[in-house]
């Protein structure tokens, strides 16, 4: 298993070209590629976006991402959760998953702690729930779960 990781996506696919990503051609579906916030490929439900979707989905890889400020929280809270490496994850299309605020997920013996979010330095120039979600931010929930998720880990992780 190979573990790439990555972020600010933006919702580009070029991303996932293999004139920017070569290493791509060896990979399987054991290996992961993680994107550390901004994803971006979930922001209008539109038909092009879930082609887009279904495409990361396809690819020869499996893609993990943690959520940033450039995602549409509120389609993201739609995707089904299921148990993915000791955790909750959100299964969006095929080999792409997202991993829950708060998670500490193990990935190859490795574990990794996730907490996405963060601050909008722009929120004042786009309009909440189609270009900006409050809950960009995590929330106290949020974040108690993440301090029993980790206690539960004796709080010793590898990533974050």
């Amino acid at each position: 298993m190979s573990i790439y990781a990555t972020g600010d996506c933006h919702g580009t696919f070029r991303r996932f070209g293999r004139k920017y990503f070569p290493e791509q051609a060896n990979m399987s579906r054991d290996d992961l590629v993680i994107i550390c916030g901004d994803f971006g490929f979930i922001w209008d439900g539109s038909k092009a976006e879930q082609a887009m979707l279904k495409k990361i989905g396809k690819m020869r890889f499996t893609t993990l991402f943690i959520d940033g400020t450039h995602e549409n929280f509120e389609m993201l809270s739609e995707y089904p959760a299921l148990e993915m490496f000791g955790n909750k994850v959100r299964h969006i299309s095929g080999n792409l998953y997202y991993l829950m605020r708060g998670g500490v997920y193990n990935i190859d013996n490795q574990k990794v702690f996730a907490l996405g979010g963060g601050e909008s330095s722009d929120f004042d120039m786009r309009e909440e729930g189609k270009t900006w979600w409050r809950c960009e931010l995590p929330t106290m929930e949020e974040l108690e779960n993440a301090e029993s998720e980790l206690k539960k880990a004796e709080m010793n992780v590898d990533y974050i």
